[in-house]
Formats: structure tokens, sequence, C-alpha cells
């Protein structure tokens, strides 16, 4: 045997050997027919770059979210409000396909505000997968923030407290300084005073009452509300000129005032309780006719019209007495 093997050349021995190892690797089915290991339906990863800073750098965080297709579940959002940190701007990145999962990405854009170790804390997503709830969580990322200054540094002191500013103003010239202020303001307050003045537009001559509420009775005969049969419409213009008479003449806000109130101020009024009775008719009666669907005939409406050219014949004459003026005054 020891004869044979060395009549054969080393060269043909060597090439045997190999073709033995190629034959025995190739009819080894344990390692070609293994069944490969099913991947996850759905993965969550989060990435920080730069994981080390200094203050004012920008930092990126980043989500990926890598799930079948069949599988629905949206990117979780991290906290608005992190620590050391502040949101700058939002990226979203369309979503793409990766053979047969679906791989979606977001990214925030962050600016570094303090030194010191900040923790980007685990964010979590649930979705489901045939029928199964599936949970799928990123671990906390940790930002490490370097000083800027050198570790040890001797030529730099804390900051002495501030030392109480002392008041060295003398009292003659605060007096002074008062007194200027004090004619400064008077001499503005003129000035204003003074152009108000100016600015004040030239009045005429206002008309009396009488004359205003007689103009105004003519243009309200000369409406044609009468011949239209508008009595209502009538009324309600007659009752406005008249009170607007006995708010000028009597000065107490009858315009403003309901039928009431114009009763009760009577007690007031500097006229005879002859007049205050007719005032209390015609708020009566054109009352009905305003508010209490009363259809009235002309001759009530004719009536109404000369009670008041009456009242204010009687009421408008010339000068005040003794009690008007009291009237006025309060």
């Amino acid at each position: 045997m020891k004869n044979l093997l060395s009549d054969i050349p080393i060269r043909r021995l060597f090439l045997l050997l190999v073709l033995l190892l190629i034959t025995t690797a190739a009819g080894s089915p344990a390692e070609t027919d293994a069944p490969r290991t099913p991947s996850a339906p759905v993965t969550l990863k989060a990435r920080l770059s730069p994981e080390e800073a200094t203050i004012g750098d920008r930092i990126a965080y980043s989500l990926t979210l890598t799930r079948a297709h069949k599988v629905l579940m949206e990117l979780p959002e991290p906290p608005r409000s992190i620590d050391g940190v502040t949101l700058l701007k939002v990226e979203k990145k369309a979503p793409k396909k990766e053979g047969d999962r679906i791989v979606e990405s977001r990214s925030y854009l962050y600016r570094v505000d303090r030194t010191g170790t900040i923790v980007f804390p685990a964010l979590k997503g649930t979705c489901l997968s045939d029928g199964k709830e599936i949970t799928v969580a990123t671990r906390a990322l940790t930002l490490t923030v370097r000083s800027l200054l050198p570790a040890k540094m001797k030529d730099i002191h804390e900051i002495k407290p501030l030392e109480p500013a002392g008041f060295y103003l003398p009292i003659p010239f605060l007096i002074a300084a008062g007194l200027l202020l004090l004619a400064l303001l008077v001499v503005v307050f003129l000035r204003q005073r003074r152009k108000k003045r100016a600015d004040l537009p030239f009045v005429e001559a206002v008309r009396s009452p009488r004359e205003e509420a007689e103009e105004a009775l003519n243009k309200l005969a000369a409406s044609g509300l009468i011949e239209k049969g508008e009595f209502k419409k009538y009324c309600f213009r007659l009752s406005e000129i008249f009170r607007r008479y006995l708010e000028r003449r009597f000065r107490f806000p009858a315009v403003e005032s309901t039928s009431e109130e114009i009763r009760h101020n009577l007690n007031t009024l500097p006229a005879e309780e002859k007049l205050k009775e007719e005032v209390r008719l015609f708020l009566r009666n054109t009352d009905r006719v305003k508010y209490a669907g009363h259809q009235a005939e002309r001759e009530e409406i004719d009536g109404e019209t000369e009670r008041v050219r009456t009242f204010v014949a009687l009421t408008s004459q010339e000068g005040t007495s003794e009690k008007e003026a009291e009237h006025v005054a309060f």
C-alpha cells in the first residue's frame, strides 16, 4: 500500500482531495434546504444624528416604519416638547415600496438649547396583523451635549451681585426740575385748549323749540300720509315731533323715554295741570294707534295734531319763569 501511494503523483492526490470535499459539501441538504426565518410584519426604528452636539447645533431625529402591505399603522409622534431642544421643522417623506414591504419615514429637526444629557423617549405603535394585535417600540435615544468651555477654567469668576445705586441728585436740582416740568405741562395744556377752541366750527343761531316743532308739523301735514290713510305711520312721526319738543323745551330725555316714563316726568313739568292732562291724552290715543292696532278715523288724527299745535303754542312763551328755571336746573 505504501508503495502504491508513493507511485501516485502528489498533484493528482491533491486534486482528488479537493473533489472529495466539493462533493461532500454539495450533497449536504442540511444547509441548502434550511427554511428562512420569516421577518416581522412591522418594524419601527428611531435614529438620532448626530448623537453628540453642542449648544446651538441642529440635530435630526428620524423615525422609520417598515410594514407589510396588509398591515395598517401610522408613524407615532414624538412629544412636541422635549426638555433641552426646540423643534424647528418636521419633514414627512412619501411612502415607498421595497420588495413586499412599505417603508414610511419622518424626520424632525431640533435646535440644542442646553448642555448635558437630553433623552428622546421611546415611542410605541400598535397595529393588527392576521387578527392579532402587535405592539412595536423604538428604544430611547440619548443626546450628549458638550460645553464649548474647557472643563477647568480658572480665569472666569462668578458674577457679583449688583451694588445698590446711590441717589446723588441734590434737592434744589430736583425742585427746579419739577417746576420746569410743571411749566411745560401748563404750556402744553394751554396750547391744546387754544387749538380746540380754534377748531370749533361756527354755529349758527339755533332755532327755538317752537320753530322747530311748527316746521316739522307743517312738513308732516304736507307728506300726504293722512290722505293715503297711513294713520299709524303718521302717528309715529307726530309722536316723534311732540317728544322732541318736550325734550328741548323742558330739558328731559323724552325722545328716548317710554310713554310711562314721560307721564312720570309730568309731575315736575312747569306747566298747568290742564296742559299735563293734554300730554297724557295724546300719549294714550297715539299709543292705541301705534301699538294696539286701533283703526282711527281721520277726525281723531286731526284732533291729535291740533292738540300738539295748541300745546306748543301755550308752552313756548319767551323767557323762563322761576319755576321753569328750577326745573331746568334739576
